[in-house]
């Protein structure tokens, strides 16, 4: 059974992550649980998962670094909005521990740093998010040197209506 944190378990990815757990329960035992700011969706994914250690940031990442840094998970899925994934995403891979990230900001703000750091820790950086996670998927078993470009579209955010 493999062992999951979810960082940001109230957004949208994090509950969509939870709903996929939900229904695999038997692969899947989460065993940390974060959130921005929504104390309630917190408490009951907390009740529902059987989660003992949780952390509700609003904005600090203090608490939730600590538990990072003390937790068994296998995997932590990083899906916190912004700025506010690249400390757990950059500590989790610092102690060796694989994240799936589902937030293009931490790699285009730390990228080096986080990769640099997974790369001597072991840890792998899985990409979950669409547009990252397609590149990913189109550039496993490709050698570096047969890739001249990577176009990638705007699919959201600022580019979506223009």
């Amino acid at each position: 059974m493999k062992k999951i944190a979810v960082v940001g378990s109230t957004g949208s990815i994090g509950r969509q992550t939870l709903d996929v757990i939900r229904r695999n329960r038997e692969l899947f035992d989460v065993v940390l649980l974060s959130a921005n700011s929504n104390s309630e969706l917190l408490e009951e994914q907390c009740a529902e998962f059987g989660v003992e250690r949780s952390c509700l940031s609003r904005g600090e990442n203090g608490c939730l670094v600590s538990m990072l840094k003390d937790t068994d998970a296998d995997l932590v899925l990083v899906a916190a909005v912004g700025a506010a994934g690249i400390l757990p995403a950059y500590e989790t891979v610092k102690k060796g521990t694989d994240i799936a990230l589902a937030n293009k900001e931490s790699i285009v703000a730390a990228g080096r740093l986080i990769l640099d750091e997974a790369k001597k820790s072991g840890a792998r950086v899985i990409p979950v998010d669409s547009e990252h996670s397609a590149i990913y998927q189109c550039l496993m078993g490709q050698k570096k040197e047969h890739v001249a470009k990577i176009v990638l579209t705007a699919s959201g955010g600022a580019f979506r209506k223009t």
